[in-house]
């Protein structure tokens, strides 16, 4: 979460992702047997939106939307 932080101070971006291939990571990044990957993470600056088709540009320039806390908040038992 720090080095997330620390990125994002510095302008930029970082993606977490889940899902991988353990066995291709390993083996493309030479991953020594002592060490198990849990996370990738992408991370790189911003590009230029004007790059993008259309449709994704105005997907990038909508205005963000958050859920409203009560939608994902359970604050009971099942």
């Amino acid at each position: 979460y720090t080095t997330q932080l620390q990125a994002t101070h510095h302008g930029l971006n970082v993606h977490q992702m889940g899902g991988f291939n353990v066995d291709k990571l390993k083996e493309n990044l030479n991953v020594p047997e002592t060490h198990e990957p849990i996370i990738v993470l992408a991370i790189g600056y911003p590009g230029e939106v004007t790059v993008l088709p259309e449709h994704l540009q105005l997907r990038e320039n909508a205005p963000r939307e958050r859920y409203l806390q009560q939608e994902f908040v359970m604050n009971k038992t099942f």
